[in-house]
């Protein structure tokens, strides 16, 4: 299990190495992945405060793989993506559907939504 933090404001950035039964990368041609992080597991996907996924060769939201058969994904929920999350411990996971169509949990663990101290954008205080 892998605990995430994130201050809402703040860019997120979670990169994952996808491997097999012994520890080599295994390639994401021709799969599917899927990140979601859920106020609580018992919350249908449709309710979760992040919902990404990438198809190899065809669309994406939030998961980027620049070389596949090296088995990295960059997870990136950017600034304004996360502004409205809660300070809270909310559990996420990365699963995976490969080539044969087996599906499985590739990570998952808690992710902590600290509480943000910085709000202006500028570089003098506000009034």
């Amino acid at each position: 299990m892998t605990t995430l933090y994130l201050t809402p404001g703040d860019d997120f950035v979670y990169t994952a190495t996808v491997t097999d039964d012994d520890g080599a990368a295994y390639s994401l041609v021709g799969t599917t992945l899927w990140f979601t992080a859920k106020r609580r597991i018992s919350d249908p996907d449709a309710d979760a405060i992040a919902a990404l996924y990438w198809v190899s060769g065809g669309a994406s939201d939030g998961i980027s793989v620049t070389a596949p058969s090296s088995g990295v994904a960059e997870i990136a929920i950017d600034t304004t993506g996360t502004l409205d999350f809660v300070q809270a411990a909310h559990r996420w996971d990365l699963q995976i559907e490969g080539t044969d169509g087996k599906r499985r949990t590739v990570d998952s663990g808690v992710l902590v939504i600290r509480p943000g101290v910085t709000t202006r954008v500028t570089t003098t205080p506000d009034p």
